[in-house]
């Protein structure tokens, strides 16, 4: 009885300290909240032209980090440049689901990404007004326009992936709240474009509907009504089947589905297919691997 409650005191030490640690981190803005000054001179326009060659070619991890070292030079030079803050959250967010040094590798660079793409955001002024009164990101989602959407989506996706592989049972327990914050920034992007990279805001909305349980919002009905509402928006796009088989398909039961999802991806050529190529190569090589394992899924 005496071990039991020591162990009972442990455990409930252990969770307050997952609380804390994992409450601290997804709530802090002192990692972002600011406006740095440049590092360096030189000519950003430069860098980006050769970020957007590099998108090109880079199939594999190092080239995925040499591309993000291209853009962090360019916010050596231009600390607020959208375009490389926004990129920073999308290739950080792809190194931790396809390149990750290991599990804790995953969290650390899915963060990473949110907070990139929080500092994207935070080039809107009106959002930066309501930070400094005191709101968080997700609750001062609605001052952001159009032009912050990549920003707005790539914050989504990172919280996802860190939600769905990062947390167990007990983790997901303590951010129970995190799920509310993560609709609120999905639900403010199809707000400002619904039909933004072909229907990226209907792909968010299936995703998210799939992942959770019910038990935190998820509804398998909805998200298969949004599945075949963005493969309708972008019927080309490797992520949209990559998603379903994922997500949907493996909740389901749906094992031909999820094959036929999968084969369709490793047929198309990751060069010519809709979407950037770092992401469809990760896509491809994802599905492939999910083939190898598919009696883990079903």
């Amino acid at each position: 009885m005496a071990k039991l409650l020591v162990d009972c005191r442990v455990m409930k030490v252990v969770a307050l300290l997952t609380f804390i640690l994992v409450f601290g981190c997804m709530s802090s803005k002192s990692e972002w909240n600011r406006v740095d000054k440049p590092m360096e001179t030189g000519n950003p326009l430069a860098l980006i032209d050769k970020a957007d060659r590099q998108i090109g070619e880079a199939d594999s991890r190092e080239k995925v980090l040499e591309l993000i070292n291209t853009y962090e030079a360019v916010l050596r030079i231009d600390p607020s440049n959208y375009e490389a803050l926004w990129s920073l959250g999308s290739y950080y967010l792809l190194v931790g689901m396809g390149y990750p040094d290991n599990a804790d590798g995953k969290e650390s660079y899915y963060k990473k990404a949110m907070r990139f793409c929080e500092r994207a955001m935070y080039t809107n002024p009106d959002f930066r007004g309501l930070i400094a009164q005191g709101e968080e990101p997700w609750e001062a989602c609605g001052a952001l326009s159009k032009k912050e959407i990549a920003a707005m989506y790539y914050w989504y996706a990172a919280h996802s992936a860190y939600w769905t592989e990062c947390l167990g049972r007990t983790g997901r327990l303590l951010t129970r709240r995190l799920p509310s914050r993560i609709y609120k920034m999905m639900k403010r992007i199809g707000e400002v474009d619904p039909s933004w990279a072909e229907g990226r805001a209907y792909y968010a909305k299936a995703v998210y509907y799939a992942m959770l349980s019910d038990f935190y919002g998820g509804d398998l009905k909805k998200a298969a009504y949004f599945f075949r509402r963005c493969i309708k928006e972008g019927p080309d796009r490797l992520s949209r089947r990559w998603g379903r088989a994922k997500y949907f398909y493996t909740r389901k039961d749906n094992r031909k589905g999820f094959q036929e999802d999968l084969e369709w991806i490793i047929a198309k050529d990751p060069k010519t297919a809709k979407g950037t190529y770092p992401w469809n190569v990760y896509y491809q090589r994802d599905a492939k691997e999910m083939l190898t394992k598919i009696e883990n899924y079903f």
